[in-house]
């Protein structure tokens, strides 16, 4: 059975309708497998934005071409995919606006 969650992308934070976060991004409906789905690619992001980080430091290397930033790109954008086929109305106008996602829900960019 699916219960409604709310996702703060920001801080990766995701909380069920019953402690609904102020500060939440998106609100969608997920059983156990979905959650573990959006929960994984926060992670992929978080491991990536480390060593990004870490990366940062390394003089005369080009930013843009570093494999965490293209890991860090591909995860928000299967997040947002993901959340658009889970979200609720308001999550999949918002994603649209953000003309992230090829064919809502279908294909990325």
């Amino acid at each position: 059975m699916k219960k409604k969650y709310y996702l703060n992308i920001a801080n990766g934070s995701i909380v069920d309708e019953n402690t609904a976060d102020t500060n939440a991004n998106f609100a969608f409906y997920a059983d156990e497998g979905d959650l573990n789905q959006v929960r994984e690619k926060l992670e992929n992001m978080d491991g990536a934005s480390r060593g990004s980080y870490l990366r940062a430091h390394i003089p005369y290397y080009p930013e843009m071409d570093t494999p965490e930033n293209a890991k860090y790109d591909k995860n928000l954008k299967e997040l947002y995919s993901l959340l658009y086929k889970l979200g609720d109305e308001q999550a999949k106008e918002h994603i649209q606006s953000l003309d992230i996602i090829d064919k809502p829900g279908d294909h990325l960019v």
